[in-house]
């Protein structure tokens, strides 16, 4: 954090520490800084070099024990397969015996030392055994697999799935099984069947086993560390071998975040890392710290991939007690500590030794200067200090330049606050006679400033000899107001009860304007306005309270005025549309080119004047709050497909091209799926209005990431029209409201639209608003609709 002066400053005097103690805090504060940032630095280097030698001795420890098993396999492995051409000849002949006795005996007899061979490479006790194309036993050191010379037949194998699968029609396949412990053997077993191959074909398969004891050799404990822990893990955290103490089983698990790191490198295969460890130390599946090295294998280049595929991602997990692996880094955070407190110590003292010296001459200004900040403007400084000093000041010294400077300032500031009292007078005079009710509170809702507008406005009575706190809560429609007269008496507390009818809410300028009905009479326009301090962060709400009741009560007489007439010209409007129908279809008798032109005019205006009627009556029943909303799982792509097929017509007129771009496996949402279709025929049908010819609209639908609450869809129409001013697009969406360019004028309408579009979206859930288009030409309307009720 960078040091801050003025905040520190601040700091000290609102402490009320003398200007003495100030200059030694602050000479502290400058040299201690650095020592204790040294220190910190020290320390924390420190300690990640032991904790990083620390790990790394875990990781050459983990990697020595994994070579070690990894040796052992690998070499029993390779002296396997590099025995398997020297039996091909014989495994050859037997496929081309036709049961000839004397040939599979001389073969048996070949194998011998073979099998003798193969059974020392994989540990004395395993088994070998070694098999034709046919599936038959060629030679095997199991007695109840072996040849069977009175019979004078070889032996077929009765587990045949392990031979099918490496014999793998002829391809060949090296078949390796999971690490098995044998517990009558008390060691690991690792059982594999290997084809024998001539030419890139198999023509037998060697079935053994290696016997790992290796493995329990690497986990058991060394003298002198036995508090060191071993265990190996395959590549998905399965426990083959732990050192005995340790508490962990053979095919158990090992969830620590060590393991899980290493799991997710194994995963990653050879873009992965081979070796790591974990430091800080974390809880083991028993809740003891230890710190962990791992290292996993590496792929060996002298066996086949296929052979390595159930041991080549095993993991070495080695880990210490932290108390005993960090011991060094305690010892070193002891003797940081030792020197920087005897540090301190000495600068302490010079520190206090400097600020004397500094804050003597210093302190009488002090004092006037604490007089001055009191308002006690009267009286000269340098008289004041000649008086204390019994000597006259030096005006050539810092102190006679300071004093100079105290007594100019001193006049300034008598004159700034005689200028202030008079302005505040003023505008006290001013706030007071509005006609609107002003409450000013802070960001802790204490009142600041209450006109007697307000008091009248919400009966508070005298609210002069009161410290008052007030909250105006939108939500619940209450202000509350509390008077406290001291702390010992119980506060007055005053509601006042809202009707919200309506709110809107600008964030650019943290202004929130609703209107509200309080005492079933008046209608209030309540504008909340946050103000800042000079370091941008809200300061406190300025609540401007202007009765509308009789500008509210015309407008609802309008409203009601234009739902009247609307009822009333709707029946006889819907009268003249059938009859015209009539006419225009040749039933109320034939009619001349001429006469049906000029009916088609009229039967075009009298559905345009219906259209507008309805209109009319949708405002005035959302005005109204008598909007319903059906509630149905609804298609919200095929209502748009809907839409634009009915207004292509227009669109063809213009030459204007449709587009609807849908995102696949839209869900269905809850809604009216006629209001969602009067929204889509009001925004494609303006885009198509005030779009040139050979334009483009193009009507997106996408709905939003699964990760994002609530679900919503998203739905955009743009056009390449002339788009809409940044100043004008907040108030495209006011009733009667319309561009005041000539093309907006030249494409009539009444400015309806948009209003009834925004408020079906609203009453839906969701928010309707309009940004430039592609490339900033043209406009996108685009809403949000959750998919739920």
């Amino acid at each position: 954090m960078p040091f801050n002066q003025h905040a520190l400053s601040n700091a000290l005097r609102t402490t009320k520490i003398g200007l003495r103690g100030q200059q030694i805090i602050l000479f502290l504060f400058v040299s201690l800084m650095p020592l204790f940032a040294v220190s910190l630095t020290i320390k924390v280097l420190g300690e990640n070099a032991l904790k990083g030698s620390v790990g790394d001795s875990l990781v050459l420890l983990a990697q020595e024990k994994l070579h070690r098993a990894d040796l052992a396999i690998s070499e029993k492995m390779s002296n396997i397969y590099g025995e398997l051409p020297n039996l091909t000849e014989a495994v050859v002949r037997s496929n081309s015996a036709n049961g000839k006795q004397v040939v599979l005996m001389a073969v048996w007899a070949r194998l011998e030392d073979s099998v003798r061979l193969l059974e020392a490479y994989a540990g004395y006790g395993s088994e070998v055994t070694i098999t034709n194309a046919a599936g038959y036993v060629l030679r095997s050191n199991e007695p109840g697999l072996d040849y069977k010379a009175k019979r004078r037949i070889p032996h077929r194998l009765n587990d045949e799935d392990w031979w099918q699968s490496a014999y793998n029609n002829g391809i060949g396949y090296p078949l390796v099984a999971d690490v098995t412990y044998d517990e009558a053997r008390d060691v690991h077993v690792l059982r594999m069947a290997l084809p024998i191959e001539k030419e890139k074909r198999a023509v037998g398969i060697l079935r053994t086993e290696l016997l790992l004891p290796e493995l329990t050799h690497l986990v058991e404990l060394q003298p002198g560390i036995e508090e060191t822990h071993t265990f190996l893990t395959t590549g998905s955290g399965t426990i083959i071998a732990a050192s005995p103490g340790s508490g962990y089983a053979r095919d158990g698990y090992e969830m620590s975040g060590a393991a899980t790191a290493a799991i997710v490198e194994a995963k990653r295969g050879k873009t992965g890392r081979y070796a790591g460890y974990e430091s800080e130390g974390e809880d083991d599946n028993f809740g003891e710290a230890r710190v962990y090295g791992w290292a996993r294998t590496q792929p060996s280049l002298s066996l086949p991939w296929k052979a390595q595929q159930n041991f080549s991602n095993w993991m070495v997990f080695v880990s210490r007690p932290v108390a005993s692996a960090y011991a060094a880094v305690a010892k070193l955070n002891r003797y940081i500590f030792y020197v920087t407190l005897v540090s301190a110590v000495l600068v302490i003292f010079i520190a206090w030794w400097v600020a004397q010296r500094i804050t003597t001459p210093i302190m009488q200004i002090a004092q006037a200067a604490h007089r001055l900040g009191q308002g006690e403007f009267e009286g000269d400084v340098a008289h004041n200090l000649q008086r204390a000093s019994e000597k006259a000041v030096d005006t050539d010294t810092e102190v006679g330049i300071l004093v100079e400077e105290f007594n100019t300032m001193r006049q300034n500031l008598k004159n700034a606050v005689e200028e202030l009292t008079r302005n505040e007078k003023k505008l006290t005079t001013i706030v007071e006679n509005l006609g609107e009710g002003l409450i000013v509170v802070d960001e802790t809702e204490r009142v600041l400033y209450v006109n007697p507008v307000a008091e009248t406005l919400f009966n508070l009575g005298d609210t002069g000899d009161y410290e008052n706190f007030a909250s105006v809560n939108t939500e619940t429609g209450k202000m509350y107001w509390q008077k406290h007269a001291t702390s010992e008496e119980a506060p007055i507390t005053l509601t006042a009860d809202f009707n919200v009818l309506s709110a809107a809410q600008r964030e650019a300028t943290q202004h929130q304007t609703l209107v509200a009905k309080i005492n079933e009479s008046r209608i209030l326009r309540i504008v909340a306005s946050q103000f800042s301090d000079e370091s941008h962060n809200v300061a406190g709400t300025v609540y401007v309270f202007d009765d509308i009741t009789h500008e509210y009560e015309i407008d609802k007489m309008k409203s009601e005025f234009v739902s009247l007439v609307s009822h009333e010209l709707r029946t006889p409007l819907t009268s003249i549309i059938g009859f015209i129908s009539l006419i225009l279809d040749g039933k109320m008798g034939t009619i001349n080119e001429k006469q049906h032109e000029s009916l088609s005019r009229a039967h075009r205006q009298s559905k345009r004047l219906a259209a507008l009627i309805n209109d009319l009556l949708d405002v005035s029943r959302i005005e109204a709050g008598r909007i319903e909303m059906k509630q149905e799982q609804i298609h919200v792509a095929q209502i748009v497909k809907q839409r634009i097929e009915e207004l292509r017509p227009q669109a063809d007129e213009k030459a204007i091209t449709l587009v609807l771009k849908v995102q696949r496996n839209l869900p269905m949402m809850t809604g009216d799926a006629d209001r969602m279709g009067q929204v889509f025929i009001n925004l494609i049908g303006n885009a198509i209005k005030f779009t040139p010819h050979q334009g483009r609209i193009t009507v997106k639908i996408s709905s939003t990431d699964a990760t994002e609450l609530p679900p919503r869809l998203h739905i955009e129409v743009i056009d390449t029209g002339p788009g809409i001013p940044a100043e004008e697009r907040a108030k495209v969406f006011d009733k009667f409201h319309q561009l005041g360019n000539v093309q907006t004028r030249q494409q009539g309408g009444t400015g309806l639209g948009l209003g009834i579009a925004t408020a079906i979206v609203e009453a839906h859930g969701g928010k309707l608003w309009v940004d430039a288009g592609d490339n900033g030409h043209g406009s996108n309307f685009q809403f949000f609709i959750p998919l739920t009720e």
